[in-house]
């Protein structure tokens, strides 16, 4: 008799596991349907729901390997959105890249990934805002008639360490040629 029982109750968690590892995987495909702004919510909601699967010896590398290539995908897609931003339209407001930052040393911390890939990624980000935040400058003295509080010698710096790391300054040069 109890031998039927302990099977029931095999049965019972092995269905219960299939069914909550489907609603892991059935969440993980829909993460790009979110917008960001609830993007980290499902993510945490997902990372809560791996937990306790673990916690019910539940296998989920699978699962685990699934999101954290989409947290890669979505980290640098939201690089690319970010620069594509800033190139349509470029104000010291839209140069903030905490939030790109913070997912950075995330990824740093998981195992498997090419940090090498990331760091570029990271690095081509920061100087795109470097750049941007470079032509605001020149673009204010270039307007202030020799009252801005950007100087030339600090501008000139920025724009030659910029040009070392072969970053396109094409219109960073044709405002300092009109100055």
């Amino acid at each position: 008799m109890s031998n039927i029982n302990f099977l029931k109750e095999l049965e019972r968690k092995s269905d219960y596991s299939l069914a909550l590892v489907s609603e892991i995987w059935a969440d993980i495909s829909k993460l790009n349907e979110y917008p960001t702004t609830i993007l980290n919510n499902k993510l945490d909601e997902i990372n809560t729901k791996l937990d306790f699967a673990r916690e019910q010896w539940i296998n989920v590398d699978v699962l685990d390997k699934q999101l954290l290539d989409f947290r890669v995908l979505s980290f640098y897609r939201d690089i690319d959105k970010k620069v594509e931003d800033i190139n349509l339209k470029w104000n010291s407001f839209n140069t903030d890249i905490a939030l790109i930052e913070k997912e950075y040393v995330k990824l740093q911390r998981e195992e498997g990934l090419d940090y090498d890939l990331l760091a570029l990624k990271i690095d081509w980000l920061k100087d795109e805002v470097k750049k941007w935040k470079l032509l605001l400058k020149i673009k204010d003295i270039a307007a202030s008639d020799g009252t801005s509080i950007y100087n030339l010698e600090e501008i000139q710096w920025e724009y030659l360490s910029l040009k070392d790391k072969w970053i396109d300054v094409s219109e960073i040069e044709e405002i300092l040629f009109e100055i």
